[in-house]
This record gives C-alpha cells, structure tokens and sequence, in this order.
C-alpha cells in the first residue's frame, strides 16, 4: 500500500478518521438498484442457490408475494456499508452469509433473520449467557462498538456454538446505523481462566485444527459489520506468542492490516489499549484477573425484552456517540453524547442561574433542540426491565435537564466556597508568619489556637448510649458486681414491689 492507503487504516484504528463512505440519495439509491440487479441475476442463473428463493426484484415486487427480509433495503444497506458500497463485494458477503448461518442456524435464514428464540437447548442458553465474546455497553472515544473476548474467549465450547453466538451477536449489533458505518473494534484478551494453568496450552491449543481455522474464514468473510480494529491482548509468554503467530497468519491481507499486538501484564494491556480510545474501565476482566458476564447477562436479558416488547417504548441495546443518557452512578461518563451535554450545561449555567422562570424554561428547551438537532436521544434507564428506553415525552426530558442545570450550579457554588476557604486561609496564614515576630508569647498562642479554630472545628464524637445499672434493692442487679457496669449511678427505681423490673435502664 502507498503511503496515504497505510495512513488512513492507522488513524482508523486510533479512531482518529471514519474509513465509511459519505453518503448521498444518489449513491444510495444507485447502489440499491445495482444490488437487486446482481442478486437476482445470481438467482436465475444458478437454480441451486436454495437460500435466494425469496428474493425477488424490489422495483417489480408483487404486493401478493409474502414479504421477506432479503428484500427489504435496511438489509441490503447492512452488507453495502460493510464493503464501502463495493457491490460486488457485498452481494457475494451477503450470499456468505446466508450460507454460513444456514450452516450453523438451519435452512429457515432464508425465511426469517435469526433470533433469540433460536438458542432453544438449556445449554446453547447458558452458553450464550456467560458467553467470554461480549459487546460493551457503551462505545469507544469515535462511536464504534467494541467486541471484547476475553480469558477462553468461548474456545472451550463446541466450535459450531461458539460461532452461532457471534454471528448472532453480530447480526443483533448491526441494527444499529451508526455501526454499520463506524464499524466494530475487536478485543481479543486471552488468558487462563479461574487461576488454572496452561489451559490454552493443555486443552484450547489443540482443538484449532484445520476446520476450526476454515470456521474462522467463513465468519470474517460473512460478517454484516466492518471490522475498524483488531487488538490482541497477551501474555509475555512462549505460548500466547505462539498463538497471537498463528491467529495473525491465518488472516487475510485485509484484516492482517487491521491487527495490533499487545503483551505485558494486566495494567500495561489496559493502558495500551486506552490508547487507542477504548474504556478499559469496561473491559469484563476484574481486578484479581477473573471475567464479569454481568455485562453479557444483562445483553441478553434486552434481547428478551425487545422480543416481548409489546408497547411503543424505543428500546435501545448501545446509546449512539451522539445521544445523552439519565442514569445514576458514573454510568454517563463512558458515553460520548454526555460530554456534549455537559459542556452545553456549562456554557447555559449562568444564564439559567441569573434568569427568570420563563428563561429558564427556554434554556432547558434550547438545551433539548441542540442535541436533537443533532440527531441525539435521550435515553432513560429503565430499573425495572434493566434496558435503555427512548425519552418521547419532552416535558419529562426537560425537567431533567433542568435538574442537571440545578445541580451543577449546586456543585460550582460548592467547589468555589472550598476554593474562597483555602484563599481565606493562606492569606491567614501568611498574616500569622508576618507578624509571629511582633507578638509575645501569649499573643502568639492565642493567635495559633484561632488559627486551628478557623481550619476546622473541632469534632464532635457521638457516643452511644452507656449502660446504666440502677442501685435499686427491688431488682437482681443491686447485687451485682460493680465491675460488670459500665455507669453505675445511684438512683431510686421509684417502683413497689409488685412493679419493679430489676434491670438495667438505657438513658436517651
């Protein structure tokens, strides 16, 4: 490659540049056309293509015929943007990819797009569930969604299901517009899993034959999402040089242009890799080296949602780069659309402050029309159902920008009392080394005692509630010991005979 071909893949990877074509109606709508045409050519001229026989010309399509997904655009738009609207490309990764879930799914993807439902054994359910192949919930620095596998990364799985997961996992993420032009970034983190040794070596190393490596070539070449990014994460061992040797050898010139190599312990992978605009923080690994599937459970548990959705909520499964999320916890700061919020917060918090109520009221609503403008959302998350859901009903979104105004202004007016204490106080402080020499010795011990006033007062301990033995000669305890007490007070129970409880008081 020339030398502007290797810059461009470069800045790719560090999210720098966006390598998706600019679209326009005319390229779309000629691209479209050039498609229907190649794919129904394929059609007629090779009677043995079984999977295209719902595929019918969109420009002539009959009304009566039953309606398939093959023909509707968004499909089709799916695998054109894959290829950079090569069409030739993309009808043949189309093809691969009916042929590759027919494989792995069943002869029905020619009817119907895969599904959750289609997982139907206990085992292909949990499986998928605590799947090491994740999506994170939030996306890198440029918009793109990240794929990380880590510790088995699902090779100890059947081949056949680690497969089904991905492409299934992958079909679900190409929903998304904005992944179909950004692409996906890659994470492969390998690693022993549960403080066992040489697993990879022992039992995963020797099951990737040839046919497992040929499983491999049919996914890349079937994939309905472009890959932006491929980093391998390993150990400075023999072994995983070995392995990151073998997987790089075994791509194509393409995707071997996207590879990245990384090695050293835990904390210099997660530094290399926030070099490249990914959120370690989010990397399903915890800190004693053991992976998180609660990112993974809670994916899935979106899928059954989305399927049983019966209202007209927007449920989302990734908030866009552009879109503003309502959550609590540190949730949004791994979302680029809360960075634009935030600085649009910042830039109306003094008018908001100084302005009257209908001022307010028009900031908050200029606040909402910037983002849509935008062509952002405003998500919600939903406690109940554990998914994102689209705000619609824009009084409800105003008032929580209104909030978030409210809050910073809260959070500033603290943050410059702290900074005016800190002034006040050193300003004290060089008073008192100015003027320590001029003063006696009892006026500097004065001086001093107000300064350690001023820097803070002095704290108050809250003790709890001391056990009170009453001296009474009705109850037991007027022959206990006195050492057992913790406050022995002399006192009158001023009850008779009949009345008196014997025992110890709890004074408020």
């Amino acid at each position: 490659m020339n030398f502007d071909d290797r810059l461009a893949i470069e800045e790719e990877i560090h999210g720098v540049r966006c390598g998706a074509v600019e679209e326009t109606p005319e390229l779309l709508e000629r691209s479209l056309f050039e498609f229907d045409e190649q794919l129904n050519t394929i059609k007629e001229e090779d009677p043995d293509k079984a999977l295209l026989r719902n595929v019918t010309r969109v420009s002539s399509h009959n009304p009566t015929v039953t309606e398939c997904y093959l023909n509707d655009p968004d499909i089709r738009l799916r695998f054109l943007r894959c290829e950079c609207f090569a069409v030739d490309k993309a009808v043949r990764r189309l093809i691969s990819f009916l042929e590759f879930t027919s494989d792995l799914f069943g002869d029905y993807v020619a009817e119907r797009p895969i599904q959750l439902s289609d997982f139907n054994t206990k085992d292909e359910e949990l499986a998928l569930q605590n799947s090491r192949n994740q999506f994170l919930p939030f996306r890198d620095r440029s918009g793109r969604r990240i794929l990380a596998g880590v510790g088995s990364c699902d090779f100890h799985l059947d081949y056949r299901l680690r497969y089904k997961i991905l492409m299934y996992m992958h079909w679900v993420a190409s929903e998304d517009v904005e992944s179909q032009r950004k692409g996906i970034v890659i994470v492969a983190w390998l690693f022993d899993e549960d403080g066992e040794q040489n697993i990879w070596e022992t039992k995963i190393r020797p099951r990737l034959r040839k046919r497992v490596r040929s499983y491999h070539q049919k996914q890349n070449n079937s994939l309905p999402l472009r890959e932006a990014g491929i980093h391998h994460c390993v150990l400075d061992t023999p072994m995983f040089h070995v392995l990151s040797s073998m997987y790089v050898f075994g791509l194509d010139p393409h995707h071997r242009t996207l590879y990245k190599k990384h090695v050293g312990g835990n904390t210099e992978l997660l530094y290399s890799l926030s070099s490249y605009g990914i959120p370690h923080d989010l990397i399903p690994i915890s800190s004693t080296g053991k992976v998180k599937t609660a990112t993974q459970s809670s994916w899935v548990n979106g899928q059954r949602v989305k399927m049983r959705n019966n209202d007209d909520k927007e449920i989302v499964d990734c908030p866009r780069s552009l879109d503003v999320v309502f959550k609590q916890g540190p949730a949004y700061k791994n979302n680029p659309g809360n960075m634009y919020f935030r600085e649009l917060i910042q830039m109306y918090s003094d008018e908001h402050l100084q302005g009257s109520k209908d001022e307010k009221y028009r900031i908050t609503l200029s606040i909402l029309q910037e983002v849509e403008n935008r062509n952002g959302r405003f998500l919600e998350w939903s406690k109940a159902e554990g998914v994102w859901v689209v705000g619609k009903d824009r009084n409800k979104v105003r008032v929580k920008i209104a909030a978030s105004l409210k809050q910073y202004n809260r959070q500033r007016k603290e943050s410059q009392q702290l900074k005016t204490t800190i002034e006040n106080a050193a300003s004290l402080v060089a008073d008192n080394i100015s003027t320590a020499s001029t003063l006696t010795s009892h006026e500097r011990s004065k001086q001093d005692e107000n300064l350690k006033r001023y820097y803070s007062s002095e704290p108050v301990y809250f003790t709890k509630r001391q056990k009170t033995k009453t001296i009474c000669s009705h109850g037991s305890n007027s022959s206990a010991d006195e050492d057992t007490t913790v406050t022995d007070v002399d006192m009158t129970c001023g009850f008779d005979d009949s009345s008196c409880f014997g025992k110890a008081f709890y004074p408020t």
